[in-house]
């Protein structure tokens, strides 16, 4: 086998092993294709640049390799990995001009919105804005080139980027221009839905269903309730169609943001005083979220975690204004277990959120009537351990 299979083989496996959630192999493999990508261009770093190929296999390593960093939570390498291929692809366009082709504009475009991505992650939501503009731009323009070749993936990825700016106004609180880039995101998302039929991916339905509960959520901070309820709805039909579909290939991801939706919902619910409605959209999240922690290696994150917890807090919540007292308390009571587990884990991540959540169970709990034992000893060992991650972050 030639080094060049060797480059392609661990390219591959990287790429493998990360859609397999398996981050630190693929950070090994794509350290191997790094080694070789570097013997390859030896002493002579032009190399590149007469060799296409060889510049294509760096690119693929720098935006692969970017995404699996920051998915180990490592943002500030992933953001070098995307700004060497930027680099790398601006001066490509540069130089070739008008024979700088789609893929390559789509491979530029994809390096600013996930560098977008990983700046959110670190909260610089205006820097974020301008790498989400960036891309596009890119995509926007290669749209409307008279014959270009503007693929359902390229559809795709730009719908993505509007998607993303959207999640980011939104951390600006501007709510009113993330809905227009939601909306955005839907339309492409919609129209490729139409176009492809029975061909429209699993992973694209993903996406616009995302799109979907996004817009839900910004139109919930806007005070439009039941414009909220009816984007949750189209996303919940989404997710629910490919639960159907895909049966155990139904992702976590997908599963996860499934029983999001329903979190969000039944919130709403309970804001406009319909109960039952809020206690049902509670209960499917609960349903999602316990089903896939009992999943045999199962990656219930800590988000999740928070997430089911919150969701048996705010149920008890609805019951007890139901008059359901004991109902009431066994869902809080599952709530404090939940994150008391996870608190008591070596290692866990256990954030100051959680933490806060733990805090307020318990005192709700308890204005309730629960005897919790010990919450005289472990309420104030949380206070405190808040008051130290205050002032750490300090």
């Amino acid at each position: 086998m030639g080094i060049r299979s060797w480059l392609t083989e661990f390219l591959n496996k990287g790429y493998t092993e990360q859609t397999s959630a398996r981050l630190h192999s693929a950070l090994s493999s794509y350290r191997v294709a790094q080694g070789i990508i570097g013997w390859l261009v030896g002493d002579s770093p032009q190399r590149e640049d007469q060799d296409g190929w060889l510049r294509d296999q760096r690119l693929r390593l720098l935006i692969d390799r970017g995404l699996a960093l920051r998915d180990t939570g490592d943002n500030l390498a992933a953001l070098a990995a995307y700004t060497q291929a930027i680099a790398i692809l601006e001066s490509l366009r540069q130089q070739l001009g008008v024979q700088f082709t789609p893929d390559m504009a789509d491979s530029l475009a994809t390096a600013y919105k996930n560098r977008g991505d990983a700046l959110c992650d670190t909260g610089d939501n205006v820097a974020a804005l301008a790498a989400y503009t960036q891309a596009i731009a890119i995509l926007e323009s290669l749209r409307q080139q008279p014959g270009a070749q503007f693929t359902p993936d390229m559809a795709d990825n730009l719908a993505g980027a509007y998607n993303n700016r959207g999640d980011a106004l939104c951390g600006t609180g501007d709510n009113s221009a993330a809905l227009a880039d939601y909306a955005q995101a839907i339309a492409i998302l919609e129209s490729l839905r139409q176009q492809l039929g029975v061909q429209f991916t699993p992973d694209t339905a993903d996406s616009l269903a995302t799109a979907y509960k996004n817009r839900g959520v910004a139109l919930h901070e806007t005070g439009d309730n039941p414009a909220a309820l009816a984007a949750y709805a189209k996303a919940i039909a989404i997710w629910e169609a490919l639960r159907q579909q895909l049966g155990v290939q139904f992702t976590p991801g997908m599963a996860n943001y499934l029983a999001k939706t329903y979190r969000l919902r039944g919130a709403v619910l309970r804001g406009t005083g319909d109960n039952p409605a809020a206690l049902a959209a509670y209960a499917q999240a609960i349903a999602i979220w316990e089903a896939l922690r009992q999943q045999p290696d199962a990656q219930f994150t800590p988000d999740m975690v928070l997430s089911l917890a919150l969701t048996y807090l705010n149920r008890g919540v609805v019951l007890y204004g139901t008059s359901d007292k004991p109902a009431a308390l066994a869902a809080h009571a599952q709530a404090i277990a939940i994150l008391e587990s996870l608190r008591q884990q070596p290692g866990a991540q256990f954030t100051p959120d959680m933490a806060k959540s733990l805090a307020v169970a318990y005192d709700v709990a308890t204005s309730m009537g629960m005897s919790v034992g010990d919450r005289s000893s472990r309420q104030p060992g949380i206070i405190a351990w808040l008051k130290r991650a205050s002032q750490r972050k300090r």
